[in-house]
C-alpha cells in the first residue's frame, strides 16, 4: 500500500512537471522562431535536447513504453554532442534534428496505435506524430531556412502535449478514486 501511494505521488509529480515544462517550452519556441534563431547552432542543439526530456518523463509513467526511452536518450546525447562540440554549423544541426522528428514520429505512431481502440485520447498523439514526420521531412529538405516553420510547430505541440496531459492527469486521477472507492 506505501509503495502504491509513493508510486502514485511521484506520477502526479511527473504530470505536473510536464504540464509545466510543455507549455514553457511551447511559449520559448513560439518567442524565439525567428530567422535568425536558425543560424545559432547552441540554441539548437538546446532545444533538440529539451525536446527530447518529454519521452524520458512518458517512460517515467509508462514503463511499458521502453522505446521512449530510447528515442529521448538519441535525442539527449545528439543534442549534448551538440553543445558540447564546435563541428557543426546549422544545416547539419536541422537534419540531425529533421532526422530524430522522423523517428520520433514514427516510434509514437507504433507504441500509441495499438492503444487507440482502449483510450481515444490517443488520436491527439496520432496527429502529433504525423505532424514530427511531416515536419522533419521539411526540416531536413529546407535545413535551417526552415527553422520558423520548425518552432511554430514545436510551440504547437508542446501546447497541445499539455492539454493531453492535463487531461490525462485528471483521467488518471478519476480512474484511480475509482478503483479506491470499491476496495
Amino acid at each position: 500500500m506505501m509503495n502504491e501511494t509513493v508510486s502514485k505521488r511521484i506520477t502526479q509529480i511527473i504530470y505536473v512537471f510536464s504540464i509545466v515544462f510543455y507549455l514553457t517550452i511551447g511559449t520559448v519556441a513560439f518567442i524565439f522562431a525567428k530567422p535568425e534563431n536558425g543560424g545559432n547552432v547552441y540554441f539548437l542543439g538546446t532545444l533538440i535536447l529539451l525536446s527530447s526530456v518529454p519521452h524520458l518523463l512518458i517512460y517515467l509513467i509508462h514503463r511499458d513504453r521502453q522505446s521512449y526511452l530510447i528515442i529521448g536518450l538519441v535525442g539527449i546525447v545528439f543534442g549534448t554532442i551538440i553543445l558540447s562540440t564546435n563541428v557543426f554549423d546549422p544545416d547539419i544541426v536541422c537534419m540531425v534534428w529533421g532526422a530524430i522528428d522522423i523517428c520520433r514520429g514514427t516510434t509514437e505512431i507504433i507504441v500509441v496505435a495499438p492503444n487507440i481502440k482502449h483510450n481515444k485520447f490517443e488520436f491527439i498523439e496520432i496527429a502529433v506524430s504525423l505532424g514530427d514526420i511531416g515536419i522533419g521531412i521539411l526540416l531536413c529538405i529546407h535545413m535551417s531556412d526552415g527553422i520558423v516553420l520548425h518552432l511554430i510547430y514545436l510551440g504547437i505541440e508542446f501546447l497541445i502535449g499539455a492539454a493531453k496531459n492535463i487531461a490525462d492527469y485528471f483521467i488518471e486521477k478519476k480512474r484511480h478514486a475509482k478503483r479506491t472507492d470499491n476496495n
